[in-house]
């Protein structure tokens, strides 16, 4: 057997739970690679995938990717974008009633359903009053399925770019932009690799990054602060959830010391405003 059809093997495997089937390839690729030496210290001992298969490495190794995976993306997903598929190709309108529909199918999203008008009316007149001109540029990161939630913008951006780890999902939500006439893109990216993030070099005025930071965090210390200081914004607007999954058990503010500390020095201006299940930072540099 060969590394790189034990890969193929094993990326298909990963992809049999359906949170994680619309993952992209490459991505679950580079999580294997951590597993490279392993995988190749054990290779003789086995003539077939499905005699590999059964093993205990084999079976510790889909199983410690999946939880990674699960914890940055499949957490998150109730409904799978690619579900709402038929939908989205029926919408000429971001007002339709269908958006709630595919709004609920996310986690973060349905939380914010019955707050989104409020919330961004909050958000953005305090970056009005800050200096954003209302002519402005907006970059989602992590987005999930926010841009669906594109209707209760008060003011629409001229440019919006929304970003998350599967294409297959980016590909719904241009879809999207393009029947209802939204001036947007969406790209995959992966937030914890350096060559996707170097497209975050081009300026946009506000950036949305709405409980991205904790996972990041998670897989990668102080890969947030490096993140953010690669951005090429005036404006963030970064969130964090006030309750594990589920809703079980609030989040200590304790955790969130580091960011105060570094909101406080590589900021100008910061607010703090609270929904029932997160809690938002508004940021000028």
């Amino acid at each position: 057997m060969e590394y790189q059809s034990i890969t193929l093997e094993l990326i298909k495997l990963i992809k049999n739970k359906k949170e994680l089937n619309s993952l992209d390839d490459s991505l679950i690729e580079t999580h294997l690679l951590k597993y490279k030496n392993e995988i190749n210290s054990i290779l003789n001992k086995y003539v077939s995938f499905k005699q590999f298969q059964k093993s205990a490495v084999c079976k510790d190794i889909i199983s410690s990717i999946r939880a990674d995976l699960r914890e940055i993306y499949g957490v998150f997903i109730k409904t799978n974008l690619n579900n709402f598929e038929k939908n989205i190709t029926k919408l000429n309108n971001y007002e339709d009633p269908l958006i709630e529909k595919i709004l609920s199918g996310h986690q973060s999203s349905i939380e914010r359903l019955n707050h989104y008008s409020k919330t961004y009316i909050l958000i953005f007149n305090k970056l009005f009053e800050w200096g954003l001109n209302k002519k402005y540029s907006l970059i989602d990161l992590a987005c999930g399925f926010n841009p669906f939630a594109y209707k209760y913008l008060p003011i629409k951006p001229t440019k919006y770019l929304a970003s998350d780890l599967s294409t297959k999902d980016m590909s719904l939500i241009n879809l999207f932009f393009k029947n209802t006439k939204i001036k947007g893109e969406a790209i995959a990216l992966n937030l914890l690799s350096q060559n996707d993030t170097d497209i975050l070099k081009n300026h946009y005025d506000v950036c949305f990054l709405f409980k991205a930071l904790d996972s990041l965090e998670s897989k990668s210390r102080h890969s947030s602060k490096k993140l953010i200081s690669k951005i090429n914004s005036d404006f963030f607007v970064i969130s964090f959830p006030k309750k594990t999954i589920g809703g079980k058990k609030e989040i200590k503010l304790s955790k969130r010391t580091w960011f105060e500390r570094f909101s406080d020095q590589n900021f100008s201006k910061k607010e703090v405003f609270e929904i029932e299940n997160e809690t938002f930072y508004l940021l000028k540099k």
